[in-house]
Order: structure tokens, then sequence, then C-alpha cells
């Protein structure tokens, strides 16, 4: 029983120390623009200043860092 209990605290402290992984969109350069004729209001992170800005995005193309909402942007890349 002992065993199960350490166990247990083992594995919990280890996911609280590893965490969930970072999207690897935060990690690309900010947002490409794209090409296209949309003009589309999307978000993308800074790692340098560790923040999210507002861009334009025209559709298609671009990379992995863009977010519907700044709420996503920060969720998955200010963790």
């Amino acid at each position: 029983m002992k065993f199960a209990a350490i166990l247990c605290l083992f594995f919990g402290l280890l996911e609280l120390s590893v965490g969930r992984s970072q999207n690897p969109g935060c990690l690309e350069k900010p947002a490409v623009v794209g090409v296209g004729s949309e003009f589309l209001y999307r978000w993308t992170f800074f790692a340098k200043v560790r923040d999210c800005k507002l861009f334009i995005f025209k559709g298609r193309k671009g990379n992995g860092n863009r977010f519907l909402t700044q709420d996503i942007c920060e969720d998955e890349c200010m963790w």
C-alpha cells in the first residue's frame, strides 16, 4: 500500500515538473502574412519579447505561428 502511494506521488510530481509540451508553432519565426486575397486578423507569438501580437493573414501559406485569438496564442505559448 505504501509503495502504491509513493508511486502515485512520484508520477504526480513528475507530471507537474514536466508539464505539457509547448506548441511547436510558438518556436517558429513570427507569422508570415501569406498569400491570397483574404484579410484575416490573427495572432502571432514573438519569442524574444514573449508577447502575442495581432497581424493580418492573407489566407494561404504562412507558418504555424498563427493563432485565431490572443487567448489561444497566450495559452499555447506563454505558460
